[in-house]
């Protein structure tokens, strides 16, 4: 494989598209960050600090499947895809884990710099993300405001958290400069024996802005210990353990032009992880002690540019690894990658006196340095009501990725059995989605979706030898509807969603009867948020998920579940505010991976002070 043709392409496709946007005239105001309604009513635990997971738990379109609290270790599955599929996108650029989709939302950016998720899916999912066949959770950076915050909970299983947040503004002649700390740390004994957490979080961010840019360095790290009973092996008899370091580097500007806009993003990760899967062992660092330290950074352009009647969206990411150290990942002829992508995606509309049409057509070109060039197409067709607010989406799109260290490089016997063999994933998606919005803030929209998936890698085993287990490719046929309903009344808001997937899967000759990760998934799934406003000082926040989960012969008790959470919240005055918060109101003891036991109703008490 060799990039010079690919990176040359891509260089000409960003100069020209940041070119042309810079010539324009006169330079408009930046666009304030595309508001996005929050799908969930509570973005705080019971018995952790907030951290990304917190705030996607209950979201009707993204399935968190947790291996105890949310903010110990949580996969991220989006329509039924494998928890390796999706990225994480801020700015113009994924971060992502290049050992495996298990450390994906192992982001240590404290989570009130950002705004709250969208989903990007299908057409826009092959934009927003790079190596990932379902799409991407995506995050911009908020402007900094004037803040003195301290925060702490109290609950019950000696879990206590806090936080502090100070912000200041400066204000220049052209620009505003501000600055921002926040440091956090968490620790509790656990809702289950041996499923304890401990962790400390520290963020410092500076921002330029001005009214057509913004221009952001966060520096952040996390060093973050939890145990679960079984977290990964599921034999609930072995107490686990996972300690990770985590530090992170992230520069993003955005700038606003005549012609559109653009985006250019960089960063710098490393996670280093002893990873022990029974606690009351000593560790010699030989194979079997499972400690590995990896190191990425990442480069990404995006946009949209006028040109004429014509926007052409464009996405470029260079991204690169290293293995830089492990026990266990060892087999395999290659410890670093490099990765490149690129995506142009002409979008135009044609007017009519009922309706109008807006139509995508684009190339999506992926590669890499350990493997063959992918090559695939997108494209979308709207109709647009003009008499109605009612509009009908049809959407397209062909993705891939390469797998991680883990699949690649564990040795290929043993609970965690890799295969070196593994190639590209690749990936088609097909979708229709009606849209109605009956009023500002309300509506609802209904897609019908069919994904192919072929030589995705899951982990599978026989019944007969469940201990032994290996990353085997699978073909998946994906078919599924989704219905998202947003609505208020009066001071009640509410978001209804709900789900239903059927997968077939074929594994050609591997000798295996069941899977671990990509048939452990929810063919039903009901959430609903709702937001009450009592009055000005008091208010309650529900979020509610019913599921009822494919069956799977490690899963020890029922395959359907009902877990929520539910938070009062009291706020005397302007700068105190209290928050009684529990969470599994049910004491539901669901196993969300089989043979994982689940974390149990816990309760806190959370006092927030805003100093200014």
């Amino acid at each position: 494989m060799h990039f010079s043709k690919p990176l040359s392409f891509s260089l000409a496709l960003a100069s020209l598209s940041v070119t042309h946007a810079l010539q324009a005239d006169s330079i408009p105001a930046l666009e304030e960050v595309a508001v996005v309604a929050n799908r969930v009513a509570n973005d705080n635990s019971a018995s952790s600090a907030a951290t990304l997971a917190t705030a996607l738990r209950y979201d009707p379109v993204l399935d968190v499947q947790s291996r105890g609290l949310a903010e110990g270790q949580a996969d991220l599955v989006i329509r039924g895809a494998s928890f390796e599929s999706a990225a994480i996108s801020v700015g113009a650029v994924n971060i992502r884990d290049p050992q495996t989709g298990h450390y994906l939302l192992e982001l240590p950016i404290e989570p009130t710099f950002l705004s709250s998720p969208s989903v990007a899916l299908g057409s826009d999912g092959v934009l927003a993300a790079q190596n990932a066949t379902i799409g991407a959770v995506s995050y911009s950076l908020k402007p900094v405001e004037p803040q003195a915050q301290l925060q702490g909970a109290w609950g019950d299983d000696q879990s206590s958290y806090q936080s502090l947040r100070l912000a200041s503004v400066l204000a220049m002649n052209d620009s505003d400069i501000g600055i921002r700390l926040a440091a956090t740390r968490s620790s509790s004994d656990g809702s289950v024996a041996n499923g304890d957490h401990d962790f400390e979080r520290l963020n410092v961010a500076l921002q330029r802005r001005t009214d057509s840019a913004q221009s952001d360095l966060i520096l952040a790290h996390q060093d973050k210990f939890f145990g679960w009973p079984g977290a990964y092996t599921g034999f609930a008899s072995l107490p686990e353990t996972d300690h990770t370091k985590t530090s992170l580097v992230l520069l993003n500007h955005r700038q606003a032009t005549k012609a559109g806009w653009y985006a250019v993003s960089a960063y710098r990760r490393s996670l280093d992880d002893d990873y022990d899967f029974d606690r009351r062992t000593q560790e010699v660092g030989v194979p079997g002690s499972f400690d590995h330290k990896t190191r990425n950074w990442g480069l990404g352009l995006r946009g949209k540019t006028d040109l004429g009647n014509v926007d052409y969206e464009y996405a470029v990411q260079y991204q690169a690894d290293k293995l830089v150290r492990s026990t266990d990942l060892t087999e395999g002829d290659f410890r670093s990658r490099q990765y490149i992508s690129a995506v142009l995606a002409p979008t135009w509309l044609v007017s009519g006196d009922a309706a109008d049409w807006r139509f995508k057509a684009g190339i999506v070109y992926q590669d890499t340095s350990q493997s063959e060039p992918f090559w695939g197409a997108l494209g979308s067709a709207t109709w647009i009501s003009n008499a109605l607010p009612l509009q009908l989406t049809l959407d397209y799109a062909d993705s891939s990725q390469v797998p991680g260290y883990t699949a690649l490089k564990s040795r290929p016997t043993g609970l965690f059995g890799g295969n070196a063999n593994l190639g590209r994933e690749e990936s088609a998606q097909w979708s229709t989605t009606l849209t109605y919005q009956a009023a500002v803030g309300s509506d609802i929209s209904v897609s019908l979706f069919k994904r192919t998936d072929d030589d995705l890698v899951d982990w599978t085993y026989s019944t007969s030898q469940p201990s032994t287990r290996q990353a085997n490719a699978v073909d998946l046929d994906v078919k599924g509807v989704e219905v998202l309903w947003r609505a208020s009344a009066g001071d009640l808001a509410w978001i209804v969603g709900g789900m239903h997937l059927t997968k077939n899967a074929d594994y050609g000759s591997a000798m295996v009867d069941a899977s671990y990760y990509a048939l452990n998934y929810a063919k039903q799934r009901l959430t609903a948020a709702l937001t009450w406003q009592l009055d000005e000082q008091w208010q309650v926040k529900l979020d509610n998920e019913y599921r009822r989960q494919a069956h799977n012969p490690l899963r020890s008790g029922a395959d359907t579940a009902y877990v929520g959470s539910v938070s009062v919240v009291y706020s005397p005055v302007d700068v105190l505010e209290l928050a009684f918060i529990v969470d599994n109101v049910s004491d539901e003891d669901f196993q969300r991976f089989p043979g994982s036991p689940a974390a149990r109703r816990s309760a806190s008490l959370q006092v927030t002070l805003n100093l200014r």
